[in-house]
């Protein structure tokens, strides 16, 4: 296909070959640091990383998984602790009530629901 500089194909298969080897190097560090996180409550019934919680917001129940930043997936339900409703449900309990404000109004959630 002649010289390597002329040839469209093979630049592009090198930067793709680049940037899957950056991703691959990315991922093993990663996972160098990672920590296993049981599902779950905390010891004393409360949420925490891994929990999932049953809440009811105007009149509708909803489910997350409170999750980290990397996992998290709000349209599957899968909500980072980071976030502000992840950060208000943490430490809670089923049967509380808590507030979020939201574009100026409070919401409030009732946690119907920890495991």
């Amino acid at each position: 296909m002649g010289d390597r500089s002329d040839n469209a194909a093979y630049s592009e298969a090198r930067g793709r070959l680049t940037a899957s080897t950056f991703r691959l190097q990315t991922l093993k560090e990663r996972l160098k640091y990672a920590i296993p996180i049981k599902a779950g409550v905390g010891s004393n019934g409360t949420v925490r990383l891994g929990s999932t919680v049953t809440v009811e917001v105007n009149g509708k129940s909803k489910v997350y998984a409170i999750v980290g930043a990397q996992e998290a997936d709000p349209g599957k339900g899968r909500i980072s602790y980071h976030s502000p409703l992840g950060s208000t449900l943490m430490s809670r309990r089923a049967g509380e009530n808590v507030g979020l404000e939201v574009g100026g109004k409070t919401v409030n959630y009732l946690i119907i629901e920890v495991s």
